[in-house]
């Protein structure tokens, strides 16, 4: 029989069976003289199987099937239904899951399609597909009650899942999952030209910033910016302190003011999403360093201030490179703190700079220990 005679015919036996109200077990019992068999019904009414005369008879039947349709299906008939080794292990799941079935409200085609999915390879180890069967029902419960809530996204996509739920309960799960991945291919590609469109809009703000001079908002949008192709908190922040490291030498070499401003602003920014406390010493000292050299370059009280802030920035590092467990590390910290201490103590009159150089002698003594 061609294919879409399958097809023809399996529709036909199951608009009639539904017209009657009967279930596949019922027409498995009037058409087979076997109520097990409804899992072999179901594969005719998707018209997947090879039928004898006998069987179209039967089917036509107890069905009462028109003679044009029973003609045409005998046209290609074989001289036995097709065998298949699943079909009696496949009776044997549906027999002993009907109970959950009803109990998860499962549709009788989802359950027989399930079936002879798990009975495909090993039809021989019913155990082994009793347990994948029963997960698959519970699974198929599962979605069935998340697909009766709306989504709450948007009604397009309301409407696939309903239609998923559909061609479940019609028995047909390959469909629902070529239905699934094609939606899924359209929205990755929806989510691909937003991607390229939001990177665009960020490395414009991102110079937006530099024009407007505002470094907090240049460090918060390369963060997004990073983001959107960094997902891990410790790859955000290594990329982030990249750019941290590129301002910073930028500042340096060429005395950019505002290059040394962004450098503080990503430093604290990978202070804010350091995965560890090592990682978030080290944006401190980073943010220090910038501090310090800013404030070297700024003169009268807002260039002492900066001192100030770097040393206080070095102390919060110290606090995690401690000589015990990072020796290399905190000598190298209290060097910087050292400099930037010695800068501030020259700029500051009268005892507070004198105490200020005294500190900065003693983070020496600290650094040379090591």
């Amino acid at each position: 029989m061609p294919l879409d005679a399958y097809q023809d015919f399996g529709a036909a036996i199951k608009e009639a069976r539904l017209a009657r109200g009967w279930s596949l077990e019922t027409l498995a019992h009037e058409a087979l003289g076997n109520s097990t068999r409804k899992g072999y019904c179901s594969q005719v009414e998707r018209g997947k199987r090879k039928l004898s005369a006998g069987t179209i008879q039967n089917f036509a039947r107890a069905l009462e099937l028109g003679e044009d349709l029973v003609r045409r299906a005998r046209l290609a008939e074989v001289e036995t239904d097709e065998a298949q080794e699943t079909d009696a292990p496949t009776a044997t799941l549906l027999e002993e899951l009907e109970g959950l079935r009803q109990e998860l409200k499962l549709s009788e085609a989802l359950a027989v399609a399930l079936a002879y999915k798990y009975t495909e390879g090993s039809p021989t180890d019913i155990k082994g597909a009793l347990a994948g069967l029963e997960a698959a029902f519970e699974t198929a419960a599962e979605q069935k009650a998340k697909d009766a809530l709306p989504s709450n996204i948007d009604a397009a996509v309301d409407a696939v899942l309903t239609e998923v739920a559909r061609l479940n309960d019609a028995g047909q799960p390959e469909d629902a999952d070529a239905l699934l991945m094609a939606e899924i291919e359209k929205a990755d590609a929806e989510l691909a030209r937003q991607k390229a469109q939001l990177e665009r809009y960020y490395d414009r703000a991102i110079a937006q910033a530099v024009l407007t001079r505002d470094a907090d908002a240049y460090a918060a949008r390369s963060l997004q910016r990073i983001k959107l192709n960094a997902p891990s908190p410790e790859d955000q922040f290594y990329a982030l302190r990249a750019i941290q490291d590129e301002r910073f030498e930028t500042g340096l070499r060429i005395g950019a003011p505002f290059q040394l401003t962004a450098a503080i602003g990503l430093a604290r920014q990978c202070e804010a999403i350091a995965p560890t406390p090592y990682l978030r010493a080290m944006a401190q000292n980073d943010q220090a360093n910038a501090l310090a050299n800013q404030g070297t370059r700024t003169s009268g009280p807002k260039g002492t201030e900066l001192l100030a802030q770097a040393v206080a920035a070095y102390d919060a590092a110290l606090e995690v490179h401690t000589r015990a467990d990072h020796p290399v590390d905190w000598a190298m910290t209290q060097n910087n703190k050292a400099n930037a201490l010695a800068n501030q103590g020259t700029r500051t009159s009268g005892p507070k700079g004198t105490e200020l150089l005294a500190q900065a002698v003693a983070a020496y003594d600290a650094a040379l220990e090591v």
